[in-house]
């Protein structure tokens, strides 16, 4: 059953979450910069979750036992809401925030109606979030309520993207199903490209991807001039990574 989007109006409104013992109250963010290749200008920021709790080794592990035990909502709704303030500060007014959801999150019956009241409640404008599907793997009947969720969102102005394309499920059934605006190239490609022919072939294949399905193509794990340098000629859009800014806290007013 949909949730009630009048109960989620009130439900994104929490600070703080404890489920089995998880205090989601510990969890804070990083934020990585994406730079334009074009224009050298920042214009968009990663959204990292981190955590404070030494019973999990990683975010991973956190997301993985949460999406576990079925809360993948209150997940969903606790990313928003502490992104909230980020997105009404004047100080980040013109950039965009991009943050990863798992297959599952996207997947739920209840995901639209979340999304969906919380743009609403704060009046927020759906360009300034892109939500990331991340490569965790999934079945086909999650897969199938993920992509009609995708297209359903997507065809009201939301805007999606493809994480760490080339590993896990982010592959090309994925971008010919969902309604994405945006590949992000795993990092392993950018590993390797300086000294792999094989690697460059794909990258000018990856190249493609703005004429040919509409999607625009942000690299990552650029950690050199030389990466950038690469990158730029391949016509990329954007980059992401250490040489280009490295994850950390932002300031509010």
């Amino acid at each position: 059953m949909v949730l009630d989007t009048r109960e989620i109006v009130r439900d994104v409104a929490f600070t703080e979450v404890r489920l089995n013992n998880i205090d989601l109250s510990k969890c804070y963010f990083h934020f990585q910069p994406i730079f334009c290749l074009k224009t050298d200008m920042l214009v968009m920021y990663e959204v990292l979750l981190r955590l404070d709790d030494p019973r999990f080794e990683s975010i991973e592990d956190l997301i993985i036992e949460l999406i576990s035990i079925g809360q993948e909502d209150q997940l969903t709704m606790h990313t928003l809401n502490a992104l909230k303030p980020y997105l009404l500060s004047t100080r980040y007014a013109h950039n965009t925030f991009t943050i990863n959801l798992e297959p599952a999150q996207i997947a739920s019956p209840n995901v639209v109606g979340i999304i969906t009241a919380f743009f609403l409640a704060y009046g927020i404008e759906r360009s300034r979030i892109i939500f990331e599907i991340t490569e965790r793997p999934c079945s086909k009947e999650s897969f199938a309520a993920l992509t009609v969720n995708t297209n359903l969102m997507a065809a009201k102005g939301y805007r999606f993207a493809i994480d760490d394309f080339g590993s896990g499920v982010a592959n090309f059934e994925m971008l010919i199903a969902l309604d994405v605006e945006l590949i992000k190239l795993d990092s392993m490609f950018s590993i390797g490209a300086l000294n792999s022919g094989m690697i460059k072939k794909v990258l000018a294949m990856a190249s493609t991807f703005k004429n040919d399905f509409g999607c625009r193509v942000c690299i990552e794990g650029v950690e050199s001039v030389e990466l950038i340098a690469l990158a730029k000629h391949f016509d990329f859009c954007y980059g992401q990574g250490y040489e280009l800014g490295y994850p950390g806290l932002l300031e509010l007013e």
